[in-house]
This record gives structure tokens, C-alpha cells and sequence, in this order.
């Protein structure tokens, strides 16, 4: 079962475009989702926009969310702000999304009509449970008119029925097809590389295994360089040096390994769901170079 949520929290002189996206969806012909299913919030200052995001977690147990959120972003790139100038810092705002992921063993789809909204991804940690599946947003500010075309050709889409990544992509190319018919419009505000405002589909899996195989490498860098400083003092050199650090690499990357398993046994929450134990195998199929 899959359900539709807009929470919108915007100026009272802002245009409420998630209204207007909640209207369009619900007059689609060939809607395949339960119009019940459907639902708009609004959330007037940061006490109701919390509230609204845990009675989410509470009340739709089970169930695939794709939450659309319609906000306005800190311009110092650093979380949320409410309609009363309140800021909901990323960290909380992850806390709250990790409950309602929770809720729907790790099914979140969270789209952001935001400024600066793919900055929530510095909450991806390792060694903490996803706050999403897949996110949408910019790490740009973006404009009304921009968001409101091209998040209506997506949901217009995977909610009669299109695939997901076929509507990811037709989104890509509405947002592309909208920054060429307002270049004027945009080299006026100063925009010169248009690459910058392209949206970013951010995946927590595959952060999580990126994550997982980058800081290998920078650990064993790190590990050598703290071994060289170390071997002066037991008047280790040449060949019996090199001889030592191939077994303490080695132990040191079994280290790693399991430390990284456990990491994903959290991350995708594994004791609550434990279909999503095969993430934990993937971890486990890494090269972590032990032969």
C-alpha cells in the first residue's frame, strides 16, 4: 500500500503551490492510489510542523510514504525554516524522518520542494539508522514556478502508474526543459552554470555502501601513516616493517569489516525489519581485501 502525504509550512504571502499539487493530483483520471490515501498538511510554525511529523510515524504504520515536503530552506544551508522564521535544524528534521522511515520499514520517499532541501542528506550517518529511502531536492535555492512544474510532472506520473525511475527521469528532463526556457530570466539572477540547479536523487543504500568502501581506503591511508610514525620507536625497517604492516592491515581491515556490519545492521534497521538483512549481506560481499 502506498501513501501520498504533502506537508506544506510557507509564508502567508507565499503562493501554496503544495495545495495546488495536492488539487491536481486528486483530479487525475487514472489515479492508482486510494484518493484516502491522498492526504495535505500545513504546519503554521515549528511546534505544528513536529506534530505533524510524528502523527505521520504514529498513524501509517507499514505503509509506503512518499512524503512531499514544501518548505523553506535556511540560507546557511543548515535545515528548515517554518513560516515564523523558526529553524528546524537537519538533525532534527533526520530524527523525525528516521521515525516515520521506521514506520515504513525503511519505505520513505521524501521529495523536497526546498532551497538548499539535498543538504538533509549530511544526516545519512553510518552508525544511525536511514532517515529515508530516496530523496528529491536541490542543493540550490530553487524557484516556485521551477518546483511546482516539475514535481507535478512527477507525482502526475508514479501515481497513475508510471515506474519510478521512469518518472525520476521525465522529472530530470521537465526541470531541464525549464531552465532552458527561462535562461534570460535566470542570467538575470546571476545563474551561469546551469549543471548546478539540477535536482540530486539521493539513495540512502547507495550512500551507505560508498560510505562503507571510500573510508576503508582513507582508513588504511591513515593507519599507514600513524604505523610509519611508530616504527622509529621499535627500529622497525625495510622488509621486516613491511612484513609487519601486511598483517596489521590485515587485522585492521577485519576490524573495519565487522564494524561496518554492525554499522549496516543499524542503518537499515535490521531488528525491527528483517527483510532488509540483505543489505548486511551486501556489506558483507565488499571487497575488503583479506586475502
Amino acid at each position: 500500500m502506498k501513501k501520498f502525504i504533502i506537508l506544506e509550512s510557507l509564508f502567508e504571502t507565499n503562493p501554496k503551490i503544495g495545495k495546488k499539487l495536492y488539487d491536481e493530483v486528486l483530479s487525475l483520471p487514472n489515479l492508482q492510489i486510494d484518493k484516502k490515501l491522498i492526504e495535505y498538511k500545513e504546519a503554521d510554525d515549528g511546534l505544528a510542523f513536529i506534530r505533524e511529523m510524528q502523527q505521520i510515524a504514529n498513524n501509517d504504520l507499514n505503509c509506503e510514504i512518499m512524503l512531499h515536503l514544501v518548505m523553506h530552506g535556511n540560507v546557511k544551508k543548515d535545515g528548515l525554516v517554518t513560516p515564523k522564521g523558526e529553524l528546524i535544524s537537519w538533525s532534527l528534521f533526520a530524527d523525525l524522518a528516521r521515525n516515520v522511515n521506521r514506520s515504513t520499514k525503511n519505505n520513505l520517499f521524501l521529495t523536497m520542494a526546498v532551497c538548499h532541501g539535498a543538504y538533509c542528506m549530511q544526516e545519512i550517518k553510518c552508525w544511525n539508522a536511514a532517515p529515508f529511502k530516496k530523496t528529491i531536492g536541490s542543493f540550490k535555492p530553487i524557484y516556485f514556478a521551477n518546483a511546482v512544474q516539475c514535481y507535478e510532472k512527477f507525482y502526475k506520473l508514479v501515481l497513475t502508474g508510471t515506474p519510478e525511475n521512469q518518472a525520476v527521469a521525465a522529472f530530470h528532463s521537465e526541470n531541464e526543459q525549464w531552465l532552458r526556457s527561462n535562461y534570460e530570466m535566470l542570467k538575470k539572477d546571476g545563474v551561469t552554470d546551469f549543471s548546478e540547479y539540477r535536482y540530486a536523487l539521493i539513495d540512502c543504500e547507495e550512500v551507505f555502501l560508498k560510505i562503507a568502501s571510500k573510508t576503508a581506503v582513507e582508513e588504511e591511508s591513515a593507519m599507514r601513516a600513524r604505523f610509519d610514525k611508530l616504527c622509529p620507536e621499535f627500529d622497525l625497517e625495510g622488509e621486516m616493517k613491511e612484513k609487519i604492516w601486511e598483517m596489521f592491515k590485515v587485522e585492521a581491515r577485519k576490524t573495519y569489516k565487522y564494524r561496518m556490519i554492525e554499522y549496516a545492521g543499524t542503518f537499515f534497521m535490521t531488528s525491527q525489519i528483517p527483510e532488509n538483512m540483505k543489505y548486511v549481506e551486501t556489506v558483507k560481499q565488499l571487497d575488503w581485501k583479506l586475502d
